[in-house]
């Protein structure tokens, strides 16, 4: 029996991811259509364009590629001019390096890491961006305004979208919607304890990054948590009684 519930909590896991990975894929195609937006050529700024891409980045790499890859689409819809679009399909790149930095908890272990990966992300973000213009025009004499207005504002664009997605991702994973990422410290520790051991050090460590921006989620993750109980336990007495339905019995 504990290995059938398993087996089925893993495949519920699979199919939740599944289904939040379609909701931010139509999310990401969404948004560039309908937010609103403001316009200095070549940069632009469209709320939350970022948001369905850092929330994917919590699931997983592929996840924040296709992501991605639907929010060029969205803006290629749009209307806006090509070059908007191209600068959107680079995402790929910034959405990969941020799903390995915040799936394994290390962006999340501290104020620093969090700092580095929100440099890192938006140097690279805004960098491609910078890049992708300059066959269109955006080159030349005007390459100083297009990396100080594009690059600069998209690195700040890409913190702002960050948060946005964080404080989404912590209500989503108070509600058991989406894997909750733990900190490195907060892994092994949590493995101590299952073994039957401490680890002094970790209990030391001082608050995370995730703890300074978190203290509000905890109430309703342990809320969240009991209706979780009680959906597997309800979700385990239909799937007997159609097994037993099937059997004959």
């Amino acid at each position: 029996m504990s290995y059938t519930t398993t087996t089925r909590r893993g495949v519920n896991e699979k199919v939740k991811n599944l289904v939040i990975a379609g909701l931010l894929i139509a999310l990401s195609i969404v948004i560039p259509m309908f937010m609103p937006k403001y316009q200095l050529p070549p940069f632009s700024f469209t709320l939350a364009s970022h948001m369905p891409i850092y929330l994917a980045a919590f699931i997983s790499p592929v996840t924040a590629v296709i992501v991605a890859l639907g929010s060029a689409l969205g803006f290629l819809l749009s209307g806006l001019p090509a070059y908007v679009a191209a600068r959107a399909a680079t995402h790929v790149v910034f959405a990969l390096i941020a799903s390995y930095m915040l799936r394994n908890g290390w962006a999340l272990k501290n104020p620093l890491n969090l700092i580095i990966m929100l440099l890192t992300t938006g140097v690279v973000h805004g960098g491609l961006e910078v890049l992708v213009v300059i066959p269109f025009g955006y080159g030349g004499d005007t390459l100083p305004f297009t990396t100080a207005v594009l690059g600069g504002g998209s690195i700040i664009h890409n913190a702002i979208d960050f948060f946005i997605a964080f404080f989404i991702y912590k209500a989503l994973s108070a509600a058991k919607l989406i894997r909750k990422v733990e900190a490195p410290s907060a892994k092994k520790a949590e493995v101590a304890a299952a073994a039957g051991g401490t680890l002094p050090e970790a209990a030391n460590q001082p608050p995370t990054s995730e703890d300074a921006m978190s203290g509000a989620a905890n109430a309703a993750e342990d809320a969240a948590e009991s209706v979780e109980n009680a959906v597997d336990n309800a979700a385990e007495t239909v799937t007997d009684a159609a097994e037993k339905v099937t059997d004959g019995e």
